[in-house]
């Protein structure tokens, strides 16, 4: 039993799931201890609620910029938002600053702009209305996506397989410079925060990598310091997140 009611010709109740699936309801008029209707009196007719699960993306048209620039970041819905009771919204995972809330549709975007050179992270949620991260009742998140401010020059971009069966699929991060004369390094990390790559020199690094069976991962690469912490220190470019799903057959 979800609701009661004592008076009146009308019961309302408001009722939400964590995970997605459907459940079927029906009322009924019983006396007060009856909780499954086995007393009941009169039953209504039976409906159908779905829950219906909504994947995230989250992506920023310029991932590495000068500094007093404006990225735009996009989220992306699996499916229209607008009949469920919860809402996207996109947060600054640096400041854990709110940006921007949408009730509907399949997008939903905002600018953001750094006067001083910064990395900041950022995502999407799917959750209860809120002005506070992490939002209550969350839903599903997007991966985080990585924006810098810099005046360094440098760009690196990210590529991997959207799906790999059975095994590691090539994940690859290029940059517009060698790395190899400079301070710095090319750094793939994945979902988790574990580094999966390390290279010291030349504009392509290369790793196989494997999330496990049936696991989507995010992946993204920077030109930084050798450091093992995500986001490492000293980012001179961020990457675009790269999402890959490890299937298993067998």
């Amino acid at each position: 039993m979800v609701g009661q009611c004592g008076s009146g010709t009308t019961c309302s109740v408001a009722l939400t799931s964590n995970t997605p699936g459907y459940q079927v309801f029906s009322a009924f008029i019983s006396d007060s201890a009856d909780t499954n209707g086995s007393h009941a009196l009169a039953f209504s007719q039976s409906i159908e609620v779905d829950w219906v699960s909504v994947d995230l993306s989250l992506a920023a048209n310029l991932h590495t910029l000068p500094t007093g620039n404006v990225s735009t970041l996009t989220e992306t819905s699996s499916a229209d938002i607008g009949p469920s009771p919860f809402y996207v919204q996109i947060w600054d995972t640096t400041t854990g600053a709110f940006l921007v809330e949408c009730g509907f549709g399949t997008t939903c975007s905002t600018t953001v702009s750094q006067s001083v050179a910064t990395t900041h992270g950022f995502i999407a949620t799917f959750a209860a209305s809120s002005r506070s991260y992490p939002p209550t009742l969350p839903q599903s998140a997007s991966g985080k996506s990585y924006v810098t401010w810099t005046g360094s020059g440098m760009t690196i971009s990210l590529t991997a397989p959207a799906v790999t069966v059975n095994g590691p699929g090539t994940v690859t991060a290029t940059t517009n410079v060698n790395v190899g004369p400079t301070p710095y390094y090319i750094e793939i990390f994945d979902e988790a925060g574990c580094r999966i790559a390390l290279c010291t020199t030349g504009t392509v690094c290369s790793t196989g990598y494997y999330a496990g069976r049936h696991v989507t991962s995010n992946l993204v690469a920077f030109i930084s310091s050798a450091d093992t912490a995500q986001p490492p220190a000293n980012i001179q470019a961020s990457s675009n997140t790269a999402t890959m799903l490890s299937e298993y057959i067998g």
